[in-house]
């Protein structure tokens, strides 16, 4: 399997994407959006943006481990990551996220059962 942005909705109606790595991990999940249409143009500008668009920024969640969130060149947030145990496994992350955007295909899972 290749990476992949899978468009998912939720049983409230939103729509977010998470970024799938090959080898299935969710290396991001979007926030939530009302329309499918803008969570394409995020995924998008996530997907086509050079490194310096998107910038990575790194949180520390004392229970959970160590995270990122992604924001746009607005600074509004556009994903999340799933928490990592220690920083080098955070830096990992980000590097995977970054390498795996760029050649990712879009799945459009929102008329599945909702989550």
């Amino acid at each position: 399997m290749s990476s992949r942005f899978n468009i998912r909705s939720c049983a409230d109606g939103l729509f977010f994407f998470e970024l799938q790595a090959s080898n299935g991990r969710v290396l991001v999940t979007s926030r939530a959006f009302r329309r499918k249409q803008a969570v394409l143009e995020a995924l998008r500008g996530f997907q086509c943006a050079s490194n310096d668009s998107f910038i990575y920024l790194c949180s520390e969640q004392s229970s959970r481990g160590f995270s990122f969130y992604i924001t746009n060149g607005l600074g509004k947030k556009v994903a999340f990551s799933e928490p990592y145990s220690n920083r080098w496994a955070l830096k990992q992350g980000i590097e995977a996220a970054k390498s795996n955007a760029a050649s990712a295909r879009i799945i459009d899972l929102s008329d599945v059962s909702p989550l």
